[in-house]
């Protein structure tokens, strides 16, 4: 019986690592999605995430987007691997590999997500702004690295 139970223990211990890392968190005061992709600098070894924030009434007449670059403390850019990896407390993870798109002259490269993915959602939080406490709506945004 205790042979099973350490059997079973090290199956478990041994799985693969899942983590939920926020990467950018800001009042959304119209800005409900925001979708994620992974960018790269490989000369430097860097890589980063591009937010592309969509609000709720944006349509074809009105198109409210922003873009914004996110810099994720344990993101880079691995030339041997030629792929963006995250190291979380160690463990790296390879998040996106260096995929091509394109032909002859319009080739180019991307990152195409492996092992992350993104994901965001609202939420309300109590704010204290020293006159009063204002129910406030927050956008988050997670990397999520699969099992």
């Amino acid at each position: 019986m205790k042979s099973l139970l350490m059997i079973l223990a090290l199956i478990f211990s041994s799985s693969v690592f899942c983590a939920e890392i926020k990467i950018y968190e800001a009042e959304a005061w119209r800005h409900d999605t925001a979708l994620g992709e992974f960018e790269f600098n490989a000369e430097l070894g860097r890589a980063w995430v591009g937010l592309t924030m969509n609000d709720r009434y944006s349509n074809a007449e009105n198109n409210s987007t922003e873009y914004i670059r996110v810099n994720v403390p344990g993101l880079s850019f691995d030339s041997t691997l030629n792929a963006a990896v995250l190291d979380i407390d160690g463990q790296i993870i390879e998040c996106a590999l260096v995929k091509y798109r394109g032909i002859l002259v319009f080739r180019h490269k991307y990152l195409k997500n492996t092992n992350c993915s993104f994901t965001s959602r609202v939420v309300k939080k109590m704010v204290d702004d020293g006159f009063e406490i204002k129910r406030v709506e927050f956008l988050q945004v997670f990397i999520v690295t699969k099992d």
